[in-house]
């Protein structure tokens, strides 16, 4: 009988989706949804496990912090 290897931790899925960012003292708020609540995130802070790490015109990168990985959210075409 062989021994069955558990899979490796994976991140849960990104409980976030994009709605738009405003521009507030020349830094970029992003709102974000999850849910039915509206969450204003901005560059490094961290949210319900998420660290939001790079924005770019078309995805924001976000660290799951208990795990150290990373996940993409696309915003853009």
């Amino acid at each position: 009988m062989s021994a069955v290897s558990a899979p490796p931790p994976a991140p849960p899925p990104l409980p976030f989706t994009y709605l738009g960012k405003w521009q507030e003292n020349g830094q970029d708020v992003l709102f974000l949804a999850q849910g039915n609540r509206v969450l204003p995130v901005r560059q490094g802070e961290t949210h319900h496990g998420w660290r939001l790490d790079q924005v770019k015109d078309d995805a924001m990168t976000f660290t799951y912090v208990p795990l150290a990985m990373q996940q993409t959210l696309r915003i853009g075409p």
